[in-house]
């Protein structure tokens, strides 16, 4: 049984673009209008012309975190984005805001599936809508450094490595037979597997055999 090494698997962390914003708007006037708004406060937005367009929006390399969705009355059409938005092979988890005229049960809107994290009857006003934004922006920003953090633990990990098992050594030469059925010098093997680090010196054995001379002049 020869010596194994044990690695912890590594992804990189979660980029998004949060302060990127990308909102769906049947509606011109209104979509301008929150594009405006959006802009104003500082975000970069993307306004898509209805909820067909928006898987080739979302193809970024970089996609956006943030959804709004303006939606009809029609509850079923919010879903639908919703699950839209939900079902993109995204590595994060996107925060969705619907903008709804819907006055009924909110149960309408939510409940088991892929719905969305807030949302906002219309009329609505600009202060109340950038407040929800902040929120929004805020958890994102948690969310990004939960997995950042996640990335280094898995790196740190990595860099640990644990030699572990029976090593086969060479009784004369002392080299160790890997898994891969190569012998190696000891000092690289351990230096590849390990964080240690060697430092030369001579053992005061070594030295009498070696250097007998050396030894004669220090007694």
């Amino acid at each position: 049984m020869t010596g194994r090494v044990e690695t912890a698997p590594v992804s990189g962390p979660v980029r998004t673009a949060k302060h990127r914003i990308l909102v769906i708007e049947n509606d011109p006037a209104a979509g301008k209008k929150l594009e405006i708004d959006l802009n104003a406060w500082g975000y970069e937005t993307i306004l898509v012309p209805g909820i067909e367009k928006l898987p080739d929006v979302m193809q970024q390399k970089i996609p956006p975190a943030l959804f709004i969705v303006d939606c009809p009355s029609c509850p079923a059409e919010c879903n639908d984005a919703c699950r839209t938005i939900r079902a993109a092979d995204f590595a994060f988890s996107p925060y969705v805001i619907i903008l709804t005229t819907q006055t009924g049960p909110e149960k309408t809107l939510y409940g088991p599936g892929p719905y969305a994290d807030d949302y906002l009857k219309k009329p609505y006003s600009r202060e109340e809508l950038h407040a929800r934004i902040k929120v929004a922006i805020r958890v994102l920003g948690l969310q990004s450094a939960l997995s950042t953090h996640i990335y280094d633990l898995h790196q740190a990990e990595n860099r640990i490595k644990k030699l572990h098992g029976l090593l086969s050594i060479c009784t004369h030469c002392k080299k160790i037979l890997d898994d891969r059925g190569r012998w190696n010098e000891l000092e690289r093997y351990i230096s590849k597997y390990s964080d240690a680090e060697f430092s030369h010196v001579i053992c005061p054995d070594c030295l009498k055999k070696f250097y007998p001379d050396v030894t004669n002049e220090l007694e």
